[in-house]
Parts: C-alpha cells; sequence; structure tokens
C-alpha cells in the first residue's frame, strides 16, 4: 500500500522525470566526451522506448553519469542547476554498492530542492520542462481550482494582476463580505469589458459563456412571511385619494420597459381606470423622475418599516440580510414601488443591486426565476441595459412551459422574496396589485 500511495505522487513524478532528464544528459554527456577524444556512441532501445546508452571509448574508466561536478560541460551545469541540483548533491558519495539506481542518489532531504519552490519561484527553462510534462500552476502549486475560495496571498502573481486589472483590491478580496467592493467590471456582460479585463479573466479561466456566472449551489429561492401593517395599509384605496402626478407604462412590454410606450396622470385617476381593466403599469424604480412626486409621502416609511422587518426576520437569523446593509445612508434608489392591474408584467431580466427584495402589500404576483450560473450560461443575453443595473433580455418565460432549471412562486400580502444576486427573474400580477421593492447596491456605498 505503501508503494501505492507513493506511485503517482509529485514526488514521484519528479524523480522519474529527473531519470528520464538524466539518460538524456548522460547521453549528451558521452557525446561531448566522445566527439573530444574521437569515441563512438550507440544508442540501444529499451522495451519503453527509453535509450540505453552505450560508449565506445580507447579507455573510458568511469561512467559519465560519475562525473564531478567541475567536469560537466558548462551547458550540462547550467541545465541542472535549473532542475534543482547543486554542486554539493551532485557530487554526493555513494557509499551504497548494492544501489539499484543507475541515475544516483535520491536522497527526499537534498535531491530536487525544485520541489519545495512555488511555480513562480521556478526558472522559465525549468517552467517550461515541466509544462511539456503536463504541469501548471494549479496542480505544482496544489492551488483549487475555484480561486474565489483562496485568500489573496494564496493566488500566484498572475491572478492577483488579473484581479486588480478587473478591479479587485487585496483590502475587498479579503474581506469578510466582498460585496461592498465588487468592482464594476463584475456587473458588465462579455462583450462590454475591454480586451484588457477580457485577458484578465481569462486568466482566471472564464470564458464568454461562464462570464460573471457563480455557481448558486442551492437556488431555492423560498417565499418570506413578512407581515409590515404599517405598508399593507398603503393599498389601492389608500392611493385612489392621492392627487399626485405619475407616469405609467404599457404593462405587456417584452424587454426593458423604462422605453416602452409611457403617459401621465393623477394617481387617483390612474387607480380609477387600473379597476376598470387598464394594462398600464406604475413602476417606479432606480431614478424615474416622477418618483419625486411621491417620495415625501411613501418613500421614509417604505425605507423605515420594511428594513426594520428584514433587521427582524429570518432571512437576518439565516444571513441573507447581513447587517453590513445596517445604518447605511438610503436614499429614494433604495425603494421601488409598483401599481398595475391583473395580467401586467415586467418581463426577464436581472438587476445587479446586492441586495433585492421584493415584497407584496395588496394582491397577488407570480414570480419566475432562473439561476445565472452555468447552468443557463450562453442561452440568455443583455438585449438592453438601464445605467447597468438591470440587463433585458426580450424572452418571454411567463408563457408557455417553464425553462429548464426555473422556480416558480407566488406571492400574496405580507410575502416577499429575495431574489439571488444577478438572479434571471419575470413577474406576473395575478390580480391587481402593490407591491414595494428593498434593494441595496454596496459597490454605490464603496465609491
Amino acid at each position: 500500500m505503501a508503494f501505492l500511495k507513493r506511485f503517482g505522487s509529485k514526488e514521484y513524478m519528479m524523480k522519474l522525470h529527473a531519470q528520464s532528464l538524466l539518460v538524456f544528459l548522460v547521453l549528451s554527456l558521452a557525446q561531448h566526451l566522445a566527439a573530444a577524444q574521437g569515441d563512438s556512441v550507440e544508442c540501444v532501445a529499451n522495451i519503453d522506448g527509453s535509450c540505453a546508452t552505450t560508449v565506445h571509448a580507447r579507455n573510458t574508466s568511469e561512467s559519465s553519469k560519475n562525473a564531478d561536478w567541475e567536469d560537466l560541460p558548462e551547458s550540462i551545469r547550467e541545465q541542472l542547476l535549473a532542475e534543482g541540483w547543486t554542486q554539493a548533491s551532485w557530487d554526493l558519495d555513494d557509499d551504497d554498492d548494492d544501489d539499484d539506481d543507475d541515475y544516483g542518489e535520491f536522497d527526499d532531504e537534498d535531491f530536487h530542492t525544485v520541489e519545495t519552490k512555488s511555480w513562480d519561484e521556478l526558472l522559465p527553462e525549468t517552467r517550461r520542462h515541466y509544462e511539456s510534462r503536463g504541469y501548471t500552476r494549479e496542480t505544482w502549486d496544489g492551488e483549487e481550482t475555484n480561486y474565489q475560495e483562496l485568500d489573496w496571498e494564496a493566488l500566484c502573481s498572475e491572478k492577483q494582476q488579473a484581479l486588480r486589472t478587473l478591479g479587485w483590491t487585496e483590502e475587498g478580496w479579503d474581506a469578510d463580505d466582498r460585496r461592498p467592493f465588487r468592482p464594476a467590471s463584475e456587473k458588465k456582460p462579455w462583450r462590454e469589458l475591454t480586451a484588457q479585463e477580457q485577458e484578465a479573466a481569462t486568466i482566471l479561466g472564464h470564458t464568454p459563456e461562464n462570464w460573471h456566472v457563480r455557481a448558486i449551489a442551492d437556488f431555492h429561492p423560498v417565499v418570506t412571511s413578512l407581515p409590515i401593517p404599517e405598508l399593507q395599509a398603503l393599498n389601492l384605496d389608500y392611493f385612489a385619494e392621492l392627487d399626485v402626478k405619475v407616469l405609467v407604462r404599457d404593462g405587456s412590454t417584452l424587454g426593458d420597459d423604462e422605453k416602452c410606450d409611457a403617459k401621465t396622470m393623477t394617481m387617483n385617476q390612474y387607480i380609477r381606470e387600473l379597476r376598470e381593466g387598464s394594462k398600464y403599469y406604475l413602476k417606479y424604480e432606480d431614478e424615474e423622475s416622477f418618483k419625486k412626486h411621491i417620495q415625501g409621502i411613501i418613500g421614509p416609511k417604505v425605507l423605515h418599516y420594511m428594513g426594520e422587518a428584514l433587521r427582524n426576520s429570518e432571512l437576518r437569523k439565516n444571513g441573507s440580510f447581513s447587517k453590513v446593509y445596517d445604518g447605511l445612508p438610503l436614499t429614494d434608489y433604495n425603494w421601488a414601488f409598483w401599481v398595475g392591474g391583473a395580467n401586467t408584467t415586467t418581463s426577464m431580466h436581472y438587476d445587479t443591486d446586492t441586495m433585492n427584495f421584493l415584497w407584496v402589500a395588496q394582491g397577488r404576483k407570480r414570480v419566475v426565476m432562473l439561476p445565472n450560473d452555468e447552468r443557463t450560461a450562453g442561452k440568455y443575453e443583455c438585449l438592453s441595459q438601464y445605467t447597468e443595473h438591470s440587463c433585458w433580455t426580450g424572452v418571454d418565460v411567463l408563457k408557455g412551459p417553464l425553462p429548464e432549471h426555473a422556480v416558480e412562486v407566488e406571492l400574496g400580502p405580507g410575502e416577499g422574496i429575495l431574489f439571488p444576486f444577478l438572479c434571471w427573474h419575470a413577474i406576473q400580477n395575478l390580480e391587481p396589485t402593490v407591491a414595494f421593492g428593498y434593494r441595496i447596491d454596496l459597490a454605490e456605498f464603496a465609491k
């Protein structure tokens, strides 16, 4: 068993490689000495294809493998140095006459100091030697293929530089929570990366198909029960009494609804038309200019009561709503507001917010979600984007059979869903519905 354990190990393979190298060196030395002395050299093939050297010399008392370091040609000494030999280890006396090793001693303590070096510490010619035998930086240094699990110091210099090119710093990479330090490059589609960023991403093992597509190990979004009486009071009846100007949009648009048909009216007029079957949809997200008309009325309430509820919810207990979100200076960007009639929709997209929570005050919503990872890589692309905060596909996943890996949930009053980061999702109102959103992009606070 000890032999089986040893066979295939790095040390064993290195010694095997060294033996084959020494065969080559012996042959080279023999040819060199033979040429100098007028001798001839014959190479006889072994059964494994290696070369057994026979030197036909007038007077050769010792095998060339026993030549002292000083007697070796300079070119051979340089190669031996590159492979980790030193003059001291080469000139070690072999007192064991019964040693069956035809290539000298292979003592684990003094043979091949190269095996103690990292990949970056190897000489270029040594790296080429081991690359030709199938070694890579990762297999030599014993790194995990998932660089994202390694601390900065554990990464090779090449990957550190690649991360710097993408906007990472050592401080951000080694933070307990990397989300506040996530650079803007990680939110870009592959085609929008610069040539330097694409090269850096390639060094890290990414391709256009798997870029910024991290595995979501357990993609099982679940509905969170979160009664918030103060916000559930902000229902259709409440908004029917408000005489503020609003902007409403076509609620059946596929793609970026920021660019679809829109019109203005008063809130009480919109609620009246909604109850009569209007397919226009009120969506206040991002930096919608009309949001300011209602910000002072409901904005502070949404941020206060929903934030308080999330801090005391199961999402805090299981770590989904991190303490890193506490105490941030939130603005009107951090809350969202939707009012729509039956069968109005938001088509398939993803948002780049670090934390994105949707909560229903009145009505019912159907939500379809897909993991944005290797399971869906290459199937969807961004046809349009909104200020780097959302990506729209123009694909309708709300009609027909659900795509593979899709998760479908239904939200009722006092229920919400926390979207996994960069999760694809589409939403349908099953009846007249009022909903609010609470979202935070930590990168905005790191600027």
